[in-house]
């Protein structure tokens, strides 16, 4: 479900910025926001192929925080149904979380947590 909420912003963000025929389409700042959308959706679909738990959960918490961050990022364009798919890919992740100890579950979550964080950083910061 999350998957397709973040294929379908991805399309709409696509569209809206090839509609507004500005040029935006062939920066490099929204090919690598749209390119990070469609990477957090085959992350989060992997997710779901993989048993391994600490996988598992690696794989549901950086496609959930990646997409936590571009939804609030975007809240008042595309952003609240990528927060949305973000929020449902938590809960997924939570679920991945009660297979490992504790220890690692945290570990692994904040790790894929400060991953997304800096990959939307540097996007934001070395692009225009």
């Amino acid at each position: 479900m999350a998957s397709a909420i973040t294929l379908g912003m991805d399309v709409v963000y696509v569209l809206i910025l090839q509609s507004q025929g500005e040029g935006d389409l062939h920066r490099a700042r929204p090919q690598l926001i749209a390119t990070s959308l469609a990477a957090s959706a085959a992350v989060a679909l992997g997710g779901w192929r993989v048993r391994e738990p600490r996988l598992r959960l690696a794989l549901f918490a950086a496609a959930a925080f990646t997409l936590l961050a571009w939804g609030f990022l975007a809240m008042f364009s595309i952003g609240l149904p990528v927060f949305v798919a973000g929020l449902l890919l938590l809960a997924s992740a939570s679920r991945a979380a009660n297979e490992v100890s504790t220890r690692e579950g945290f570990v692994i979550t904040a790790a894929a947590g400060a991953s997304a964080l800096v990959l939307a950083g540097v996007i934001l910061a070395t692009t225009n």
